[in-house]
């Protein structure tokens, strides 16, 4: 798993389009939606997530439409309070 340090890394390299130079040190992403009032989950973030094979793993949702539109986006993972409110937005 990335540290905070190293998703921020990621995520300027992402935004610059280098991303896929360094030799990252971690399996995965785990990020919330945003941070400090900026998107996370942003286009080139994920381009360059899926270029890496770094998966994406977003926390922590517990709102069913918020849900809905992390899995039309199709994140690796959702990490929820409310692990049955997921899975009914799954079925």
């Amino acid at each position: 798993m990335a540290s905070i340090g190293e998703v921020l890394q990621f995520y300027l390299f992402a935004h610059l389009g280098i991303a896929s130079l360094p030799d990252w040190d971690f399996d995965a992403l785990f990020v919330p939606p945003d941070y400090g009032g900026l998107p996370v989950l942003t286009y080139p973030f994920k381009v360059a997530a899926q270029a890496t094979g770094k998966p994406i793993y977003i926390w922590t949702i517990n709102d069913p439409e918020q849900m809905n539109k992390l899995l039309e986006k199709h994140i690796q993972g959702i990490l929820s309070d409310y692990p049955k409110t997921l899975d009914n937005q799954i079925d």
